[in-house]
């Protein structure tokens, strides 16, 4: 049987795992939020019988054993405590779980866009240069090839300067 204290010192030792987001700690986390939900259901009648226990007085139970329930009542206190934070704890790390993950996809998104950034006016350029049209001055010259491929590089150097001064990457 697991305790509620090893379910919570497990918890927290998800969050150093955190950096680096995979699955698995998804399912952990979705797997201890769910615990911790069955356990906070599994406590709150506990403490809702001890109370009518320790209000009403009846004969069925002794004096001493009132000292009992009143511990009892005490550890279902601490319990469901315990159990709230750690529930809490696990939705927090579940948001950073997820935060995390943004940022990494955040990251994969930016350097797609600057790729993306860079080969569409080559593209273009590279385009106008295969219409095949009859008159395009450039055609004429006999350096036009290297002529559009510096004109090509000059634009991706210039683009990669200014995200660079920009501190886009």
């Amino acid at each position: 049987m697991i305790s509620l204290e090893e379910i919570g010192s497990s918890i927290e030792s998800l969050e150093e795992k955190l950096n680096n987001p995979t699955k698995e700690i998804s399912n952990t986390l979705f797997q201890y939020k769910t615990e911790m939900t069955y356990f906070r259901k599994s406590i709150k009648p506990l403490k809702e019988v001890l109370t009518r226990l320790l209000r009403y007085k009846t004969d069925l139970i002794h004096e001493n054993s009132i000292v009992y329930y009143q511990e009892l009542y005490d550890i279902g206190e601490q319990a469901i405590e315990a159990s709230e934070n750690y529930f809490n704890m696990t939705n927090d790390l579940i948001n950073l779980y997820n935060t995390n993950l943004s940022n990494k996809v955040n990251e994969v998104m930016k350097v797609l866009t600057i790729f993306a950034s860079i080969f569409i006016p080559l593209t273009f350029i590279a385009g106008i240069y295969g219409t095949n049209f009859e008159y395009v001055p450039e055609l004429q010259f006999k350096n036009a090839y290297f002529i559009m491929w510096g004109a090509m590089i000059l634009v991706a150097g210039i683009m990669l300067y200014y995200f660079k001064k920009n501190k886009w990457f």
